[in-house]
């Protein structure tokens, strides 16, 4: 089962990752962090980590506000993704995430036409992306999806997408069921 990891532990096994923990991480075992990664983990939150889990170069990892995000085991993400924790994420078992994706949990409110939007409040929102699911090169995720999707490259998911579905476009929409 995980286990707290020891900072200095976390930097002897992964020298060129950089950690910025002030809250907690779990990380199982035969996971395969490589080098340039950043990982910021804030007070009251807790990033977890299961086993076989693969997180590619240049990724960005955040978990803030008391969130937790936890990488399902045998999930894969890509190069140069940016995984935005400000409500909880749980990417689930054997999901596929490709490159260049972004995983946010959080929208900027704009209604105050008196207020900068920079001053105005932010909405946080829990994403999920099911079981066994692969999302293409250069989506973005914004809401939930279901185990056993397909989100096409390229696509905004904006609105929940059901299981057993295969999703693409701007804004992201089911063409097609996997599951008959």
């Amino acid at each position: 089962m995980s286990a707290l990891v020891e900072f200095n532990k976390l930097c002897k096994k992964y020298p060129n990752v950089k950690f910025n923990l002030k809250g907690q991480i779990k990380i199982e075992d035969n996971v395969v962090i490589e080098d340039y990664v950043e990982i910021i983990v804030k007070e009251n939150s807790l990033l977890e980590i299961k086993e076989n889990c693969t997180i590619k170069k240049f990724s960005h990892i955040n978990c803030l506000n008391g969130s937790t995000v936890i990488l399902g085991r045998y999930v894969h993400i890509g190069m140069f993704n940016l995984i935005n924790g400000t409500a909880d994420i749980l990417i689930d078992d054997y999901t596929i995430i490709g490159p260049y994706v972004l995983i946010n949990s959080v929208k900027h409110n704009f209604e105050n036409l008196e207020k900068p939007i920079r001053f105005q409040e932010v909405t946080s929102k829990r994403i999920i992306i099911g079981e066994d699911c692969w999302i293409g090169q250069g989506a973005i995720i914004m809401d939930k999806i279901g185990k056993k999707t397909v989100i096409g490259a390229g696509s905004i998911v904006t609105k929940e997408i059901p299981s057993y579905s295969v999703a693409y476009g701007i804004p992201c929409k089911v063409v097609k069921r996997r599951k008959q």
